[in-house]
C-alpha cells in the first residue's frame, strides 16, 4: 500500500468514521436523547469528567491562570471580589479565583450540584452560592453590582447569545471585565465543513453550537473595549475539528 493510501486510510479512520457513526446514531436514536429523564444527569457526569481532564492539561491551566490574573491584582485593592460565573458546572474554575472572592454560580442544570460541592476548595466553602438559572435572565442580580463575570466553554450553549451578553454587561460594574474562554468556528477548510455537518447532532446531544463566531458576537454587545487571542481547546482526536478556541476579556 502506497504512502498516500496509508494517509487516506488513517484520515478515514480518525475523522470520517467517527463522524459517520455519530450521524447514524443521531438518525436512529437522537429523538430519544434530548428528552430522556437521564439527559441532565448524563450531561453533568460527562461534563465533570471533561472539566477535570482539561484542568490537568498544562496548556489549559496556564491559559486560565493568565486569563484570571487581573482578578488577583484587583483582589489586592478590594476587600471582597464579587464574581458571577455563568455555567459554572462542576466548578472547574474555582481554584483560579482569589481567596477574597464571593462567587455566584448561575447554572441551569441542578444535577451538577454534587460535583460542584465535591470540587469546591475549602478556602471558598462559605463564599460560593449555587443558583439554578440562565444567562439570559439574571434579574435577581442587581445592575452594576459585580466585579467580574466569567464564562468558560459556555457561550456556545446558551439559547440567546445576544441577550446573555446584554445581561452580563448589565450586572457588571463600570470598568469591570467579562472573562471568557470558548471554542469557536474553524476559520475554513475541512474542519469547518465537519462542524457544519455535525451541528444538529452536537446541539441535540450537548446543547452546543459547533461554529459560534464568539468574537463578533462579543463585539456586537458594545463593550467599551475587547481584548482577545486565538487558542486551542484540547479535544479527543476524533473531534479535532472542535479544537479552535478564543480567550479574552471585554470591559464594560
Amino acid at each position: 500500500m502506497s504512502e498516500s493510501d496509508l494517509i487516506c486510510q488513517s484520515y478515514l479512520i480518525r475523522y470520517v468514521l467517527p463522524l459517520f457513526i455519530i450521524i447514524i446514531c443521531w438518525k436512529y436514536f437522537g429523538k430519544y436523547i434530548q428528552f430522556s429523564k437521564f439527559h441532565d444527569k448524563i450531561v453533568a457526569y460527562v461534563t465533570n469528567r471533561i472539566a477535570l481532564s482539561l484542568n490537568k492539561s498544562k496548556y489549559v491551566s496556564t491559559l486560565k491562570e493568565d486569563l484570571f490574573q487581573p482578578l488577583h491584582y484587583l483582589s489586592k485593592t478590594e476587600s471582597k471580589l464579587k464574581i458571577v460565573e455563568i455555567g459554572a458546572g462542576s466548578g472547574a474554575n474555582f481554584k483560579y479565583y482569589p481567596d477574597n472572592s464571593e462567587i455566584i454560580c448561575v447554572e441551569p442544570n441542578g444535577c451538577f450540584n454534587p460535583y460542584f460541592r465535591e470540587n469546591l476548595p475549602k478556602r471558598l466553602q462559605d463564599k460560593v452560592k449555587f443558583v439554578i438559572g440562565r444567562a439570559e435572565d439574571m434579574g435577581k442580580i442587581k445592575t452594576g453590582s459585580v466585579d467580574a463575570v466569567v464564562c468558560t466553554l459556555v457561550l456556545c450553549s446558551v439559547d440567546d447569545q445576544a441577550q446573555s451578553l446584554a445581561e452580563i454587561k448589565r450586572i457588571l460594574k463600570p470598568g469591570r471585565n467579562f472573562y471568557f474562554f470558548e471554542h469557536v468556528a474553524a476559520p475554513s477548510g475541512l474542519s469547518k465543513l465537519c462542524q457544519y455537518l455535525i451541528k444538529g447532532l452536537w446541539w441535540r446531544v450537548g446543547h452546543c453550537r459547533t461554529f459560534s463566531d464568539t468574537k463578533q458576537i462579543v463585539k456586537e454587545a458594545d463593550f467599551s473595549s475587547i481584548d482577545t487571542k486565538q487558542c486551542r481547546v484540547p479535544v479527543p482526536i476524533f473531534v479535532r475539528f472542535m479544537k479552535f478556541g478564543l480567550v479574552g476579556t471585554a470591559t464594560k
